[in-house]
């Protein structure tokens, strides 16, 4: 597996609280299914976190190679590890697919374990939302709207600035009020520049099970989650009326100039 610097710690701790994974000594699978505008591709990732056991370190060491890789430390006592996306889920099988080893450095030692990832299938996948179009720029208050059909565990809904952590994120277990809703109206507040919006449907998986192999065992929960999202880029602007206000105050603030510079030539 390849390590790419990515933001999914926000994404995946939100996913998981429908799987009732709480944020602690913990660590989390999650396989998705992911448009973008006209890519799509599927991915893998692993997360743990660490308070009790003081994690300073992870490494894994895929199937038949010989070399471990470093999980990335985005903040302190939090790892990550992920594939690059793949065009096909044949393919990220390939990639993911038998045991590997995952080897934990804490405060009381090192601890091994064996992780078995069985082969997914598409139907352990939610059907993928399809936005309705989303103009390259759109305004600071917007209502984002798409379809969707079939059944998954929750739904999850982010937006915000692109690459760093969202401004709004929320999760909905089927069966909570708004889980069924396919539209949020969104308000970016005082952001403007490029933004992103992200919907997608999760449902708990079996397919990844880490057995501890040497050691302490440093995790107090394990959670999975097959995921199907659709993304979207653009550019957040001020709202018109926003502008229409910065433009007046800049005419305005002109003429006061010059009025105070007429009254200073008379005197």
């Amino acid at each position: 597996m390849k390590k790419t610097l990515v933001r999914l710690s926000v994404l995946l701790a939100g996913w998981l609280a429908f799987d009732g994974a709480a944020w602690g000594d913990d660590i989390q699978f999650f396989a998705a299914h992911e448009s973008k505008g006209a890519e799509v591709g599927w991915f893998f990732q692993i997360q743990a976190s660490s308070i009790d056991y003081g994690i300073t370190g992870m490494r894994l060491k895929p199937q038949g190679a010989s070399d471990w890789e470093d999980f990335y430390e985005p903040d302190p006592g939090e790892f990550e590890i992920e594939t690059p996306p793949q065009s096909t889920l044949e393919d990220l099988n390939a990639m993911i697919g038998g045991t590997h080893q995952i080897e934990v450095t804490h405060a009381g030692g090192t601890t091994y374990y064996n992780l078995q990832i069985s082969p997914l299938d598409t139907s352990d996948f939610p059907d993928i939302p399809t936005l309705d179009t989303i103009s390259p720029t759109i305004p600071q208050m917007f209502r984002f709207s798409w379809t969707w059909t079939g059944t998954a565990d929750g739904k999850r809904i982010e937006y915000g600035p692109q690459s760093v952590d969202p401004i709004f994120g929320q999760t909905y277990n089927s069966g909570d009020s708004g889980f069924e809703d396919t539209y949020i109206d969104a308000n970016f507040g005082a952001f403007v520049g490029p933004g992103e919006f992200m919907v997608g449907y999760g449902n708990a998986s079996g397919a990844f099970v880490l057995t501890l192999s040497n050691g302490t065992d440093v995790f107090d929960d394990i959670s999975s989650v097959t995921a199907a999202m659709a993304t979207a880029e653009f550019e957040v602007i001020p709202e018109p009326a926003a502008a229409g206000l910065i433009g007046l105050s800049a005419v305005l603030w002109a003429l006061l100039r010059r009025g105070r510079a007429r009254r200073s030539l008379k005197n």
